[in-house]
């Protein structure tokens, strides 16, 4: 399942392009893509993601596991609150 691989570490086969996989894609014609994003860089700003096919895409590492609790997604509570 193409769900299994999310939070794992992948590796481009093509360019070499490097990051954790955190978001997978199937579209109508078959083709199964995973979204790779890398570590923030070595001055502290934040790296763009990328899509490759998932054949182009090799695992390495342990896989990232994230604690959402028992309702994952959008948190209202994180919102500040509004006041009139």
């Amino acid at each position: 399942m193409l769900r299994d691989h999310l939070g794992k570490f992948g590796t481009d086969k093509v360019t070499g392009f490097k990051g954790t996989i955190v978001g997978c894609l199937e579209h109508m014609s078959g083709c199964s893509q995973l979204f790779l994003v890398p570590r923030v860089g070595d001055d502290g700003k934040m790296i763009d993601g990328q899509g490759f096919d998932l054949q182009r895409v090799e695992f390495s590492g342990e896989k990232l596991v994230l604690d959402n609790g028992p309702t994952p997604g959008f948190d209202p509570s994180a919102l500040p609150s509004r006041r009139s």
